[in-house]
């Protein structure tokens, strides 16, 4: 004899694969995210790397100014107060601006008022300062060149028309990394008292 179907046996439904198109979309989804995640992770990686590169020039064109300043206070402390300080011709018109005749052992000229910076001329002189030691990875030695910028600057800026004999000297440093490499250039004025 055949048993009789109990009452709480159902019949199977036909499976429609519900569960497996909702499981694919879940996954692609997920992936998508991943991925997201992923790229805005390598971005971030690239910026901090970026930003340590410029730091490493940064602090290399620091130093070259370090070692700009003590040349220019080495020349302030040598030559009297009221001469002047460098005996390098002054250009008096654009023709005479040459970067490159003007300067003698990283000690430059004063700019003529014709001559654009000479930090932007091609045939600037600059001076590698190989009294400073870098890190490794900050690439060669920083670079400046001092400007003389005149001798008749008040010694006390706060009374300008008094006692104006004090000279001022232009320190221009710049970091060399190398090609592809964060690049920074930095000026400064050294007043003598």
């Amino acid at each position: 004899m055949k048993p009789l179907p109990s009452s709480n046996m159902s019949v199977p439904k036909r499976e429609r694969g519900a569960v497996l198109i909702i499981s694919l979309i879940l996954l692609v989804l997920i992936t998508l995210i991943g991925v997201a995640s992923l790229r805005n992770v390598v971005l971030e990686a690239k910026m901090s790397s970026n930003y340590y590169d410029r730091s490493l020039a940064f602090q290399s064109a620091e130093a070259g100014l370090r070692a700009g300043e003590k040349i220019a206070k080495d020349q302030a402390e040598a030559t009297p107060k009221h001469t002047q300080a460098l005996a390098l011709t002054v250009p008096t018109d654009a023709s005479q601006c040459n970067a490159s005749t003007a300067c003698s052992g990283g000690l430059c000229s004063a700019p003529g008022p014709y001559c654009e910076g000479r930090w932007t001329m091609t045939d600037a002189t600059w001076t590698n300062a190989t009294a400073v030691t870098l890190n490794a990875q900050a690439g060669s030695s920083p670079q400046y060149f001092v400007e003389f910028l005149g001798n008749a600057f008040p010694c006390d800026p706060s009374t300008p028309t008094v006692n104006a004999t004090c000279a001022r000297y232009r320190i221009t440093a710049r970091s060399q990394s190398g090609t592809g490499r964060a690049a920074v250039m930095l000026q400064s004025v050294y007043a003598t008292e």
